[in-house]
């Protein structure tokens, strides 16, 4: 008989899949896939397709049994083929190519040759399980009946030289009293290091003797240290001292001169320029009022010569009022002139301006290009900076009569003065005096920089609130030096910014670790999805009913508490082979799971081993946030001792 195809219509993990086999002369085809790709479940479907599919088969996980379907097209040596269908059911299962015709089992029988279940098994069907079951009777029962089966089921003719030559092998590699074969030497050599390894091992109490040693010799380095950073910080301290001594006695000397002076009143800087410049305008008003004077003389004397009628005295009122009316009349009337005149020629510098800005532009134009308030108060501003720099340009030119009239007096003042006085003994009193101006300004420079000083360290010391004192014991207070000050302000700046980001990792990996445990809740709840773990548990489940099931078929009756135990795992079965047959199903159907939602499986497995690392990763960095914290706290502490010896209480150094 030849199988020319085979068609898994619905059995286990396949749906209409067909396997033709027709080609080749001899019908020699080979199969091959990964691990759980469905090649035992082929066996095992090429099996029922010739005998029947057992009442409790494992193979329902997709299709039920009402829907379960094996087709094949079969050729016998004259020739004749056989096209036929196998469902599961009770009787009449073998059917036409319609699913309809009910065929004969003797017809079926006809073509495979009087071969019943067993023997096909063992001669054609031999599965994993088969290939376990028989190489443990060659071993157990050496030329037994299970041996021969097992040798003329799988091909291998010499077996015995086989054997043969595997022992030899196994006896190249290891003896129990040899040392030469490659696993004994290979555990000689072990053995060796081991040895090698305890004896450059240092026993626990010496190893505690030299910890604790090292334990001490760090605290009496770290106590040292410490000696020396207070040593360190008095001799800064000392030197800063030392320093300001000389600044010290310098400001103590400078007190001593300021109190010389202390009743002197302080000019300022421009007295001498003011005092001439009041001289001058003294003289200049001594001049101006003799000239009042003499005109005020002049005009009395010309009042006292005027000869008036009483009749125009007696309309003086009259006089005046018509006076003063022509005196309107004749403003107004010149006014008009000059304003006609003005008006004429604004229009006319108004017609130029706009025809400047534009050839068709007229006076009527005018109204539309009125500037802007803002325009109008700066162009008010311009006019009366023009006004004022008008007036002070006309007041100096009144001025300058005056000016020269002085100079006039000044030079008569001096020609009517003697031959000059020798000024040397002037002069060197001048410059002996120019000597000292120097020292003078410095002296009152370094005073009034004092006095700003003092100040503004007063109003300093009274804003802050961390101490209370004056200067001069704020000279004596015991501070921190600036470096370690420094040093502090960028070691909690460092402490601080790693907390933040330990912080800001933490808070990511807790929203990624959020998102994966919501992934896999998703997965969870759309479909229990199987892991290798599942696998390994059933697979395990499936070898305990082996070693029973083995050690039945070697004669050694295993304990009715395990059989019963095995059975109660897996309901509905009711015998060990039922139970076992249940335990292979569930495995294959795991595996089959595992082969068809591979990719979920594998998103599955992914998901959790990213959730575990990322779960590593925050206990990892909560550890390192809490050395973090240690860290900054102990700085704190640090800096709060610095300042303590000052009697302050500091704020942090950022």
């Amino acid at each position: 008989m030849k199988l020319l195809e085979l068609r898994l219509t619905a059995y286990g993990p396949f749906t209409d899949l067909a396997l033709d086999l027709s080609a080749g002369d001899q019908g020699l085809h080979v199969i091959y896939g990964p691990n759980e790709a469905g090649k035992s479940s082929a066996l095992r479907a090429l099996r029922h397709l010739f005998y029947g599919i057992p009442a409790q088969s494992a193979d329902d996980f997709i299709h039920p049994y009402a829907k379960m379907r094996i087709g094949a097209v079969i050729q016998a040596d004259n020739g004749d083929r056989l096209a036929f269908i196998r469902r599961k059911g009770r009787s009449n299962t073998l059917r036409a190519s319609d699913d309809q015709t009910v065929v004969e089992d003797s017809r079926l029988y006809q073509f495979l040759g009087g071969v019943d279940a067993e023997h096909f098994a063992t001669m054609f069907g031999i599965g994993y399980g088969d290939l376990v079951r028989g190489g443990r009777e060659i071993v157990q029962g050496g030329g037994n009946l299970g041996q021969l089966i097992f040798a003329a089921g799988s091909g291998v003719a010499n077996l015995r030289e086989i054997q043969n030559e595997l022992q030899s092998e196994a006896a190249a590699l290891f003896r129990p009293a040899g040392q030469r074969p490659r696993i004994n030497a290979a555990l000689s050599l072990i053995n060796k290091y081991r040895k090698q390894m305890r004896d450059a091992q240092l026993p626990g109490q010496e190893w505690e003797n030299h910890y604790q040693a090292l334990r001490r010799a760090e605290h009496r380095i770290e106590a040292v240290e410490r000696e020396l950073k207070q040593h360190q910080r008095e001799m800064h301290r000392l030197g800063r001292i030392q320093d300001a001594l000389p600044l010290i006695a310098k400001r103590q000397a400078l007190i001593g001169e300021h109190k010389e002076y202390s009743a002197s009143v302080i000019l300022p800087d421009d007295f001498a320029e003011q005092r001439r410049d009041l001289l001058t305008r003294i003289g200049v008003s001594k001049s101006e009022r003799d000239q009042s004077l003499n005109n005020v003389v002049e005009v009395e004397k010309t009042i006292a010569q005027l000869e008036v009628s009483d009749r125009i005295m007696e309309s003086s009122e009259r006089v005046e009022e018509v006076y003063q009316e022509l005196g309107t009349q004749r403003k107004a009337a010149k006014d008009r002139i000059k304003l006609d005149s003005r008006r004429s020629g604004l229009r006319n510098e108004a017609k130029e301006i706009l025809r400047g800005l534009r050839e068709d532009l007229t006076v009527d134009d005018a109204e539309q290009l009125r500037i802007k308030k803002t325009d109008a108060v700066y162009i008010q501003e311009f006019g009366s900076a023009y006004e004022r720099i008008t007036t002070r340009l006309e007041t100096s030119r009144e001025a300058i009569p005056g000016l020269e009239r002085r100079i006039r007096d000044l030079k008569e003042q001096l020609q009517k003065l003697g031959a000059p006085r020798s000024v040397e003994d002037l002069i060197a009193a001048v410059e002996q005096a120019e000597a000292h101006v120097a020292d003078e300004k410095h002296c009152r420079a370094a005073l009034s920089e004092i006095r700003s000083a003092r100040q503004t360290l007063e109003i300093k010391l009274n804003k802050q609130s961390l101490w209370t004192g004056s200067l001069e014991e704020l000279e004596h207070l015991a501070v921190p030096q600036l470096e370690t000050v420094i040093l502090f302000e960028k070691q909690h700046s460092e402490a601080g910014i790693e907390c933040r980001r330990i912080e800001e990792a933490n808070g990511e990996l807790t929203c990624t670790l959020a998102d994966l445990a919501r992934q896999i809740e998703t997965l969870q709840l759309q479909q229990q999805i199987p892991t290798e773990e599942d696998l390994y548990q059933v697979r395990a489940v499936r070898d305990r009913g082996w070693q029973l099931v083995a050690g039945t078929l070697a004669g050694e009756v295993p304990g009715k508490d395990r059989v019963a135990e095995y059975i109660a795992e897996l309901p509905p079965a009711e015998t060990l082979s039922e139970a076992f047959q249940s335990s292979l199903g569930q495995s294959d159907e795991i595996a089959d799971r595992l082969r068809r939602e591979a990719e979920k499986v594998a998103v599955k497995a992914k998901l959790l081993a990213d959730h575990n690392a990322l779960e590593k990763q925050l206990d990892h960095l909560e550890a390192e946030q809490d050395r973090a914290l240690k860290t900054l706290k102990d700085l704190d502490t640090e800096w709060l001792a610095l300042w303590k010896p000052s009697g302050i209480t500091p704020q942090p150094p950022q």
